[in-house]
């Protein structure tokens, strides 16, 4: 489906297996909303103009997400459960991000520009999940904010942040979890829970005033 210029909603629902999902959207306050309720499905959003959002739900297993946004203060929501599933999103500036992850071997990359908000939760007997984030450099008021939680045994947590006031809140609660949290900048903020056996946790600052807190 494509739609440019103006303002545009576009939905797309399929409940078969190893369907494929491609929605293009370019203007001002589009939306986007896809659900699939089979497995093995795929799903890709791109959206290039300012103040618009995405929502997918995907209930079924092996099945894999891509939105990309491209211009600023857009919105992205991914649902999946079930196991072995992928969401991958890429947004423009002062943009946000939510991934809700339910089942095993989860796999969430959220890749942001600057002055961004991304939260991803993978639960549910999360084991062998793993979720990346990387944001650029803030700016004037928007600054970068980063959160995890994961609840399963052997998850990992990536998080990469730049600029100035960031913060990264990672909660991890199973056995054998790594967090790995980069900031650079100043003023940064990192507060990392863990409640399990063999946690495993490293948080690399560079700059002045940043704060870290481990808790194991």
């Amino acid at each position: 489906m494509n739609q440019y210029q103006g303002i545009h909603t576009a939905v797309n629902t399929q409940y078969g297996d190893a369907d494929n999902s491609l929605i293009d959207q370019g203007g001002a306050s589009t939306t986007a909303y896809v659900t699939q309720g089979g497995a093995r499905e795929h799903s890709v959003v791109n959206i290039f103009g300012n103040n618009d959002a995405a929502y997918v739900t995907q209930v079924g297993q092996d099945d894999q997400s891509s939105v990309r946004q491209g211009a600023s203060n857009a919105y992205a929501s991914v649902y999946q459960e079930n196991r072995d599933n992928k969401s991958g999103i890429n947004q423009g500036e002062a943009s946000a991000a939510t991934v809700n992850q339910l089942g095993q071997n989860g796999f969430s990359a959220v890749n942001q520009t600057y002055g961004e908000t991304a939260t991803v939760y993978q639960t549910a007997s999360a084991v062998d999940a793993q979720s990346t984030i990387n944001q650029g450099v803030g700016w004037a008021n928007h600054h970068n904010s980063a959160s995890v939680v994961q609840s399963g045994t052997t998850d990992l947590s990536t998080i990469n942040q730049n600029g100035t006031n960031g913060i990264a809140i990672v909660g991890q609660n199973g056995v054998g979890d790594t967090s790995l949290i980069t900031q650079n900048g100043d003023a940064e903020t990192a507060n990392v829970s863990q409640v399990g056996d063999g946690a495993y946790s490293i948080v690399t600052q560079s700059g002045s005033g940043n704060t870290a807190t481990v808790s194991q």
